[in-house]
């Protein structure tokens, strides 16, 4: 989540100023939407942000990100402010997939708020099996990398796809999980994840992850 809340106004003016340095350093940042954020006043907070022309998916915040050894792509889950299950839906599964089978042999690492949540009444996301009909066959998809569950925690489906379970930097609801960011490196056959807890006593400060590509 940007935001707290609802995502008003003054919770973006307020993460603006808390970016200001390091965007003013020259270090670009890429926002996802969370369950807490309003997509409109998103926008007149960081008007740049906003596709330029035609966008892909008019409504949702994606977007590709290309380093040396991958394209990270960045989902939209978000189905309404200050509702907890999020939804990506058919349209943006479908260019997903399409941006996907244009890269057959790129390395791919998918990015969303909300949690792979197969329950009855989820609280992740609603549409996890319809993801995973697209991720499981298309083997350049590595990894998913998602929050809402405010947890450090790693785990592989069956066909090797990992699902990276990034922490908080807020609330936690395990006082036992760390608050914290975690540092990426990528390799050619994986990436080197680092976690930098805030409390730098916490048991998991520095923890390395190191997680192979299928």
């Amino acid at each position: 989540d940007c935001a707290l809340g609802e995502g008003n106004p003054g919770d973006y003016a307020v993460l603006a100023e808390l970016v200001r340095p390091i965007r003013e350093g020259g270090i670009p940042i890429h926002f996802v939407m969370g369950n807490h954020d309003n997509l409109e006043n998103f926008y007149k907070t960081f008007p740049d942000a906003k596709p330029k022309g035609n966008p892909p998916l008019p409504g949702e915040h994606v977007g590709v990100v290309t380093s040396p050894r991958a394209d990270w792509v960045l989902l939209d889950s978000l189905q309404r402010s200050n509702h907890t299950p999020g939804l990506l839906g058919e349209a943006q599964l479908k260019w997903l997939a399409g941006r996907l089978d244009a890269k057959p042999r790129r390395p791919a690492l998918v990015v969303a708020h909300h949690n792979a949540d197969r329950r009855k009444k989820p609280s992740g996301l609603v549409d996890t099996d319809a993801l995973f009909e697209v991720l499981s066959p298309r083997k350049q998809a590595k990894a998913y990398f998602y929050g809402h569950s405010h947890a450090w925690h790693h785990a592989k489906m069956p066909d090797a796809l990992h699902l990276v379970n990034l922490p908080t930097l807020v609330w936690v609801f395990d006082k036992t999980q760390p608050r914290g960011w975690v540092d990426a490196q990528l390799r050619p056959d994986g990436v080197t994840l680092t976690l930098s807890a805030l409390d730098k006593s916490h048991p998991r400060h520095g923890q390395k992850l190191e997680v192979a590509w299928r």
